[in-house]
This record gives C-alpha cells, structure tokens and sequence, in this order.
C-alpha cells in the first residue's frame, strides 16, 4: 500500500530549530506529541490488510519529515 503524508511545516516542527529556553520546552512537547500521533497512525496503517510499502511526502519540514523518519 502507498500512502501520502503531507501536512502544515509547524507539524512536528523540530525543537532544535528553537533556541534554549521555555520555547524549546514547548517544542519538545509539540514534536513529540505530533511524532506520537503520525506515527501511530502510520504503525496502524501498516498492521491493517495490506503492508506500507511507500510512503510519499513532498519533503518540507514538518508532517513530510516524521512521515520520513518513520519510513
């Protein structure tokens, strides 16, 4: 099964590209609340009738990175 991915480049946006500080905490949080959800939706998608075999994304930052990752 192919799936796409694309989403908003704030999704899941990377705490590294905060600086330290109380932002960053918060963009910990995001990401891996964000992350927790792709990914559980990809992990059920894969354990359904038919395995993940691609995963298409446009590339951006943001949901197309962790649908990267995730693949």
């Amino acid at each position: 099964m192919r799936v796409l991915v694309c989403g908003g480049r704030d999704f899941g946006k990377s705490p590294t590209l905060f600086p330290p500080g109380p932002e960053r905490i918060l963009a910990q949080d995001r990401y891996a609340r964000d992350k927790a959800l792709l990914w559980g939706e990809l992990d059920t998608l894969d354990a359904g009738a038919g395995r993940v075999s691609e995963v298409i994304h446009g590339g951006a930052s943001g949901a197309d990175a962790l649908a990267h990752a995730w693949g």
